[in-house]
This record gives C-alpha cells, structure tokens and sequence, in this order.
C-alpha cells in the first residue's frame, strides 16, 4: 500500500509542477508538450527507480507536518545588525527553503496516516504479504486489459485504414475516411486523414486544416503520443498519469496551433476554422492527433492564440517557473517507501505493528501512571506472526550509527519514529549485517538538526 500511496504522491507533485511550468513557458510562447512528457516519465521511471532500490530508503523531508520544518535564525543581536539589504534577502532564502519541506512533509504525513488509516481499518492490522501480491495480480491484469483494447483498436483502424481510398489534396498526400478526421494516425508511418465533407470547404480553410495535421506528422507528435500511452499501460492505477497523458495530448494541439500561426495565417480564420470542425468524438486509445476536439478543450486553445503584451507575459511566466521550481523540490524530499514508517506504537496497537516495542518496566511490572518507561533492546524483534526469543536480533541503527549499548538509554519521549526494513532492503544498504532486518530509529534531535 505504501508504494501505491508513493507513486500518486509523487505523480501528483509532478503534474502540479509541470501545470505550473506549462502556465510559465505558454506566457512566453514558448513549446509545452515536453513538459508533459517529462511528467510521465518523471511519474513512471520515479516508481520503477525506487522499486529497484536504486533510491536511498526513507529519503525525503525529515520533519513531519505539524512541527516547525525549519526556523529561521535571528539576523544578529542589536549594533550586530547586517544591511537591510542582505537580511531581506536571508529571510527570502529561509522562507523559500520552507515552503518545499513544508509542502513534503505535509504529503509525508498524509501518506503516512493514509496508510496506517486504510491498512487498520480495512485489514484489520499489518498488511498481510498476499494483499501485496493481490495487488501486483491486479495490476497485471488492468494493464494486459488495456493493452491488449489499445491492440484491438489499432487492428480494427488498420482495417478501415486498407478500405479509405488515396488522394492528393492541395499538394497533401491522403487518405479520404467516411467519418474520421481530420488527423494523423500511425507511428513509424503517419498518414493524414480527411473525412469526405470536408472536401466542399473553400480552399483556405481546407489548406489550414491539411496544414495543421501536417505539421503533426512533420514533428512526429504520433510517436510522442505513443509514448505516452506506454505510460498508462505500465501503470494504469494511477490517476494523476491519466491527467498528465490528456493534458500531453492537449499540449500537442496548442504548440501545432503556435507552429500553424506563425507562418503567417490569420488567427481569426483559423480560430473559426477550429469551431466549424470541432466534434465529440473521441478516437478511443490511439496514437492519433486530429485538428478537431470537443468544444469545452477548444476554448483555452482559442484564448491561447490571443497576442499578449510581454509586460503581462512576465508576471505569468515567474509565477509558473517558481512555482514548479517550489514543488520540484518538494517532490525530491518525498520518503521513498521501502517499509513502513510507523510511529511509537501503544500497547493496544501492538499486535497490529511491524516493530514491536514493549514500554514495560525491567522488571515485567507495568510502569507507573504517567511516566515514560525506559526502551529495551531485547524488547525490539522482528517478526512474522509471533517473535522468536532464541532468533538472531535485528541491526539498530540510531540517527544513522550502529546502536550497539542497550535501548534503556534512549528516552522513548525523544524517539521521532522508528522505520523496519527487511529482505532485501536492508542487505542493499547494510550489507550482511542487515541479514536479520534493521531496525532505524531517528531521535527528535537528529530530525530537528539533519
């Protein structure tokens, strides 16, 4: 559950970022469709990379939301005071390095609390392994489902494709379709499409609406497009890759409709031109791109051809750079999940827990009314069901060194979170000391000075 939660965190972040970035580039004219693509494979190659191990375990934001993320230290006592210039400009730094960590441990947490919330609520306790494997089964299973309908799709297009007859319009090279098009379909070969009543359209209108699909094919957004469709195949679950292909797809008609414009045709006839073809009917999941689109997406990519004056333009721009600048860094201090990241469990909660810890007295008895007893290590195992007392005892790592004196010294009060890893987690970064699992603890103090 937690590389679920992981994985739309993430994407998440990614496609606000890159909505910002598009905002930002889109004032100054400038191409928005990479930014989409660099979205889903930011979203797909982030998960792949963080399955494989090959990201640090637990790397992120170390503050949990809710708790002062970072403070901001005095300019210096009275008659030390630096220039005003150079305070300002200290305090901008501190807040700017805020507002990331603030905004990670905020999706931390969420994340966190999430999985807790749904693993107790619905499981009923610790994730069992087959609810892992049930998972996987059903991801499998959605993407062969969606592959093998994109598969079907593009048989059935190839079909109609062998029916349409060839023609050359207005210098284009074609294929004259019933009902489909205007556009370009195929991948290593596109070809453009024009449906038959088009044919009685005036001659410029038919060249802008040839010109805008040849500029498709000439960039080769078919395969661009393609891509992306392999995105949603490999992770179809999540929603925000969904977004990301759609607005991919709605990015490459805007930057055709910049590259149309700027050899010279007039936008008001080629805004009417895009209302008199626009259509609500989809092509289905096909690398295809067609000049028509349904109404409601033909409004911002009318208003995107408006000319805007650059001192308007300038605002935009900043505002969309800083703000995916922001949440980029936010996204790189996200936890990466290898296991779960609990909190001091209690002593009702511990049957339901990956790390057991027992918070009684040395002796056995029950600790006092409102006093914190002492941690032990022998109170700490890991376990599949029930602890082995005779079994080999897990490594302690405590704020990143090897604990090897007994756990009664640490205060449980100054303990931020516990975090287990085990299998192959653990022997990728400890080596064969983690043969028996880790067991990290992080100290308040270690989260408050990393």
């Amino acid at each position: 559950m937690s590389w679920i939660l992981y994985g739309v965190a993430l994407s998440g972040l990614l496609t606000l970022a890159a909505w910002g970035l598009e905002r930002g580039l889109a004032a100054l004219g400038s191409p928005t469709r990479w930014v989409w693509a660099l979205a889903l494979a930011g979203s797909v190659g982030s998960l792949g990379l963080a399955a494989s191990g090959a990201l640090p375990p637990g790397s992120g934001a170390q503050a949990t939301a809710g708790e002062g993320v970072a403070a901001v230290e005095p300019l210096g006592e009275a008659g030390d005071q630096p220039a005003a210039g150079a305070g300002v400009r200290a305090l901008a730094r501190e807040v700017v390095g805020v507002i990331p960590t603030f905004l990670a441990s905020t999706v931390n947490h969420v994340a966190s609390t999430l999985h807790r919330g749904l693993g107790r609520a619905v499981l009923g306790g610790e994730p069992p392994p087959e609810a892992g494997r049930a998972f996987l089964a059903f991801w499998l299973l959605a993407s062969l489902t969606f592959l093998t309908g994109a598969a079907a799709a593009q048989r059935r297009l190839r079909r109609r494709l062998a029916r349409w007859p060839s023609a050359r319009v207005l210098g284009h090279e074609l294929l004259l379709s019933d009902d489909v098009g205007p556009a370009v379909v195929g991948v290593s070969r596109p070809q453009l499409v024009l449906p038959k009543r088009l044919l009685t359209l005036d001659q410029p209108r038919l060249g802008m609406i040839l010109l805008h699909e040849e500029e498709h094919r000439r960039a080769g957004d078919t395969r661009l497009l393609t891509a992306g469709l392999l995105a949603l195949i490999m992770v179809p679950w999540n929603p925000f890759l969904w977004l990301q292909h759609r607005r991919l797809r709605q990015a490459l008609e805007a930057d055709c409709d910049a590259r149309v414009l700027r050899r010279g045709v007039s936008r008001r006839a080629y805004a009417w031109t895009l209302l008199s073809v626009c259509t609500d009917r989809p092509l289905g999941p096909l690398p295809a791109l067609t000049l028509s689109a349904p109404a409601r997406h033909l409004k911002r990519r009318i208003r995107a051809m408006k000319p805007r004056s650059p001192l308007s333009r300038i605002p935009t721009a900043l505002a969309g750079v800083l703000l995916a600048l922001t949440v980029l860094l936010a996204a790189c201090q996200v936890d990466v999940p290898t296991a779960d990241t609990l909190p001091l469990p209690t002593e009702a909660e511990s049957s339901a827990t990956v790390a057991e810890e027992t918070v009684a007295g040395t002796d056995g008895s029950a600790p006092d009314a409102g006093a914190t007893p002492p941690l032990r290590t022998s109170d700490i195992a890991l376990r599949a069901g029930a602890a082995d007392p005779e079994s080999p005892s897990p490594l302690i790592v405590v704020d990143g060194d090897v604990w090897s004196e007994d756990l009664s010294e640490i205060d449980p009060v100054d303990i931020a979170r516990v975090e287990v890893f085990k299998g192959e987690a653990a022997l990728t970064h400890w080596g064969e000391a983690g043969a028996h699992g880790v067991i990290r603890i992080t100290t308040k103090e270690a989260e408050a000075n990393p």
